[in-house]
């Protein structure tokens, strides 16, 4: 079950999102502000947030140091926001994986995070043969 970290000061927003998302079979974590949510990360595989987030850090300080965090730095980023074509390109200086202009239909956010599930599914499944020789070679040399 893929667990979502939704940053957004808005609760309509965050409520649309986690509702549709929830009903998907997703684990659906809130906050309201970048502090809030680093508290949260760990509890997540996905993080979602909007670029106008209140207080420190903002949203692209936010995304920054979660890609400077060697703890996060594979973190998937999705950012939606109602913001132009030059904050997208910041939002993607700062390290996010996506970005989803608002308005924006959960349904199209379903999308991309089913699409990042795979990924990450598949990049795991890539990893187990490699597991499985590095195994037998320890058993043979054991």
């Amino acid at each position: 079950m893929l667990s979502v970290l939704l940053v957004d000061p808005h609760s309509d927003t965050r409520e649309l999102y986690r509702e549709w998302l929830q009903m998907a079979g997703m684990r659906v974590h809130e906050s309201e502000t970048a502090s809030e949510a680093l508290k949260l990360i760990p509890r997540a595989d996905v993080v979602v947030t909007e670029t106008v987030l209140p207080g420190e850090p903002d949203a692209f300080s936010f995304i920054a140091g979660l890609r400077r965090d060697p703890r996060t730095r594979t973190l998937p980023i999705v950012v939606v926001s109602a913001s132009g074509p030059t904050v997208e390109a910041r939002a993607r200086a700062a390290g996010c994986d996506v970005f989803l202009a608002k308005p924006c239909l959960p349904e199209q956010l379903h999308l991309e995070l089913y699409q990042i599930e795979r990924r990450s599914a598949r990049s795991r499944m890539a990893r187990v043969p490699l597991i499985r020789s590095i195994r037998n070679l320890f058993r043979r040399l054991g």
